[in-house]
């Protein structure tokens, strides 16, 4: 479901006030004024083929410095389940069937059957997005892998803590601001259109892997797939949010940042917020 916001890439480097240029990279330093040690960001994807999901030794040497790993949400929480298993729910009003045309909601059935074998009885009371979540893997022709699953098992064998930028209420409620109709209209349009699906991730996974942040966001902001529609309260939003946390958290100690890509470009992107709060942002090669 955090799809949309998982494509990355990179942006540009900042080298006078107000100018941009070309600079790549996933990983970036963040030196807050005041503050002795830097801290670090690194633009994740949330989905990707697991061979491909590939720690950087400049990535894996940030954790090792930094005090603490920080995620969206915090995944290491062991009440998550719970809680997402209270948000998942949709009103009995609004089931899938009753979302879906008659005829849509029976072909989605039957693929689920035929080419999932799971059966949508165990959908039909859920928002669509988790199904989206599901037809990502589908089209990636894998079972899609984390970069935070990753950083998260490094973190823990190093003792370092985990914690979230914000909390799944609130990521689910920017997730809300996208209509239960419309979500499943997203699930029918991937549905009918897996191959075109899976020629944008190729290319979405391509401009990742080019450390190409103008190329992703771009990718986002076009795609139906990645929910561009809604990259205000999706990206934009929870990154004016983020920025106070992300300087209280590296006020207290040197961090480790991990955040879909889609996150870091952009004139409302992380990187210009910091830099706009008097950081000195800068690419870690």
């Amino acid at each position: 479901m955090m799809m949309r916001a998982m494509p990355l890439g990179l942006l540009l480097l900042l080298l006078l006030c107000g100018t941009e240029s070309s600079a790549q990279s996933l990983l970036w330093r963040i030196d807050v004024p005041g503050v002795e040690r830097p801290s670090w960001i690194f633009g994740t994807m949330h989905a990707r083929c697991a061979q491909d999901v590939l720690l950087p030794d400049a990535v894996q040497s940030a954790l090792r410095e930094a005090d603490r790993l920080v995620l969206e949400i915090d995944l290491d929480d062991p009440a998550l389940p719970a809680t997402l298993g209270k948000l998942a729910f949709v009103p009995a009003d609004s089931t899938l069937e009753k979302l879906l045309p008659a005829s849509a909601y029976d072909s989605l059935a039957h693929f689920l059957k035929d080419s999932l074998t799971v059966s949508i009885a165990t959908f039909k009371s859920m928002r669509p997005m988790f199904l989206i979540g599901l037809f990502i893997g589908r089209a990636l022709e894998c079972t899609p892998v984390s970069y935070e699953d990753r950083l998260m098992s490094i973190a823990k064998l190093i003792g370092k803590d985990v914690v979230g930028i914000e909390t799944v209420e609130e990521q689910f409620a920017a997730f809300s601001t996208i209509p239960l109709h419309a979500q499943a209209d997203m699930v029918m349009a991937m549905l009918r259109n897996m191959s075109a699906q899976r020629e944008e991730l190729r290319k979405l996974d391509a401009a990742y892997a080019a450390a190409d942040l103008d190329a992703v966001l771009a990718l986002i902001r076009d795609s139906d797939v990645e929910y561009g529609r809604y990259d205000g309260p999706l990206l934009n939003e929870r990154n004016a949010r983020w920025i106070p946390r992300i300087l209280e958290h590296a006020r207290g100690g040197s961090v480790l940042l991990a955040v879909g890509a889609g996150h870091l470009p952009g004139e409302h992107g992380v990187l210009q917020l910091l830099r706009a709060q008097g950081c000195t942002v800068t690419p870690v090669p």
